[in-house]
């Protein structure tokens, strides 16, 4: 299934990108909400995907994840250039680092995408690696774009010659 990235980019301009990480989040409750004070996040809505924030400041968050439920309070450590993502769990009630497969998991796509060329793996990859770095092009973007780009049924053939069409007179006496 080709999960569809929801992305959130910070409204208040942050600092600069050397000190700047991404925080990625997936929970197990399909609806639920994100709070950051301090990042100006108060009951982001969250749905089945995953929340994407590609401009987090470096540093530490106190971060308040609740679904209908419960709430769960953590404390997220930010690195610059680096991407922290975290899973929540609302049972038992915990937040588990998954930063390590969740890296492996996008090279996986990577590869996919320009070896393979699969078409599901270029979308992952594509709109994750957008969301984390928006100010530029994927490859694995350009290389969905060539996937979708309709095929020739004859490749390395000349184009079929059309003859010109027939023109009519033009009759200036009528309107």
């Amino acid at each position: 299934m080709v999960a569809a990235w929801l992305i959130l980019a910070l409204a208040a301009p942050g600092p600069t990108p050397s000190g700047t990480g991404a925080l990625v989040i997936e929970t197990s409750s399909s609806t639920s909400t994100i709070d950051a004070k301090r990042l100006g996040w108060n009951k982001v809505q969250k749905g089945k995907d995953p929340f994407v924030a590609p401009r987090v400041p470096a540093g530490e968050h106190k971060l308040t994840f609740c679904n209908e439920y419960k709430c769960i309070d953590y404390r997220a450590r930010v690195r610059a250039g680096r991407t922290l993502a975290l899973h929540v769990d609302f049972e038992p009630g915990h937040v588990e680092d998954i930063s390590s497969a969740h890296q492996a998991r996008l090279k996986n796509w990577q590869t996919e995408c320009r070896q393979g060329h699969v078409e599901e793996a270029c979308v992952e990859a594509c709109r994750l690696g957008t969301a984390l770095s928006p100010r530029r092009a994927a490859a694995d973007c350009t290389t969905l774009a060539e996937l979708k780009r309709p095929k020739d049924p004859n490749p390395g053939s000349e184009p079929a010659h059309r003859p010109a069409p027939e023109l009519l007179p033009v009759n200036p006496a009528r309107p």
